[in-house]
């Protein structure tokens, strides 16, 4: 029995190894990049272990702004920040697709979400959701946001030696609790609620590494067969999620009812749950999403808005600790305004908002971008590069299949 469940693996692998030979040559070969790192995990491995970004910026700067480096399988992946390409890749979102092993993982860590659709599906997701982002519901959030900030200062100022990073994103998580599920997570308190213990449990399982872990993140058939503690972990978090996410939608649409329904004019100011399930009476189809796609939002609001706006505190933290004159010269902007001032206010104040405009410049909340070529295309350069034999190039041909990468900042 063992022999036939290993033949039947084998037999898995090699005929999915055979397909994925053509997109060995999807990239070229004469681009200049670094030695793989590793006969197997080519330099994937070092990209996970060193710190962000810090990999990249030696290859740019030995390199050059376009190069090309061995992922998983020691699969040539196109790495690169020139602005035409990036430019390119952006303006062509039907030839560039996320690789197929990322969206499976959106599928089974948050399902049916707005990073795991693709085509109309993801356009009709694109415009319920977009509303919920607009000036005017983000400023309607401020006072959230300013109650939790006033709550994170309290939490630091009786410490003397914090995790700063640490309680920056538990600071995030509670905002996005609130802001988009009217929910109390209290990570920056207690905890003990549901949902976050679901949340904390998927971050948990997706952090874990091993061969089968690598072979089920590279969407390689079969290893999902294999359970690991993060697919085990993963499962059970999700399982609870989609729960809680039922039970949160059945209480919003029976309190709505319970004041005689709706319409959309009165729901825009709601939660963001509120505003993307089908609660308002006077909404098209077409603008609607099923209760399955609203819970998939969850964990994907959770992981979004936790990782950027965790970051992009976290680095402000640490440059305005270097540098004491920017945080004195902000700090005196911000004690010349109000105890709590409002978001238009807030918005008004130029050393803030030059601050902040400079570091999502330098420092993006989502510094890297994978997309899969679905056709052959010349991805241009605005900087010619040096291939292998010292060429010029100032165009990259990529077949089918290619891997590009994308980084920022």
């Amino acid at each position: 029995m063992l022999l036939l469940v290993l033949a039947f693996l084998v037999a898995g692998l090699v005929a999915w190894g055979w397909r994925q030979l053509p997109k060995y040559t999807a990239t070229p070969r004469y681009l200049r990049g670094p030695r793989p790192a590793h006969w197997y995990y080519g330099d994937q491995r070092a990209l996970m272990q060193a710190p962000n970004g810090s990999l990249q910026t030696r290859w740019f700067d030995t390199y050059g702004s376009t190069l090309r480096y061995a992922g998983l399988f020691r699969r040539h992946v196109l790495l690169t920040k020139d602005p035409a390409a990036v430019d390119y890749v952006q303006r062509h979102a039907e030839v560039f697709l996320q690789p197929d092993a990322t969206r499976q993982f959106s599928l089974d860590t948050m399902g049916q979400s707005l990073t795991a659709v693709e085509g109309e599906d993801h356009k009709r997701q694109r415009r319920v959701i977009g509303p919920s982002f607009g000036p005017r519901q983000i400023a309607q959030m401020s006072n959230t946001i300013l109650d939790k900030a006033y709550e994170l200062a309290d939490v630091l100022a009786a410490h003397t030696d914090v995790d700063a990073a640490n309680y920056v994103a538990q600071f995030a998580v509670d905002v996005i609790g609130l802001a988009a599920f009217d929910t109390h997570l209290d990570a920056l308190g207690t905890g003990g609620n549901e949902l976050l213990e679901a949340w904390r449990r998927m971050m948990a399982g997706n952090m874990q590494t091993g061969f089968w872990v690598l072979l089920q993140r590279a969407g390689v058939p079969l290893a999902k067969l294999f359970r690991t503690e993060r697919s085990g972990a993963i499962d059970e978090a999700h399982a609870m999620m989609h729960r809680v996410g039922r039970e949160m939608l059945a209480k919003k649409r029976a309190a709505i009812r319970a004041e005689g329904g709706m319409g959309k004019e009165d729901i825009t100011g709601s939660d963001m749950i509120t505003n993307l399930g089908d609660m308002a009476t006077d909404v098209k189809a077409s603008l609607r999403l099923s209760d399955d796609e609203v819970i998939a939002q969850i964990p994907l609001f959770l992981f979004s808005g936790n990782t950027t706006v965790a970051v992009t505190l976290i680095w402000a933290v640490g440059l305005l600790a270097k540098d004491p004159v920017l945080q004195a010269d902000l700090r005196q902007e911000a004690l010349a305004q109000a105890e709590r001032p409002d978001w238009h206010a807030l918005d008004a104040l130029p050393h803030l908002d030059a601050f902040m405009s400079e570091l999502l410049r330098v420092y993006p909340a989502a510094p890297t971008l994978f997309r899969v070529v679905q056709r052959d295309v010349a991805l241009p350069l605005a900087r010619p590069i040096l291939d292998r034999r010292g060429r010029a190039c100032h165009a990259v041909p990529l077949k089918r299949g290619a891997i590009v990468h994308i980084a920022y900042g």
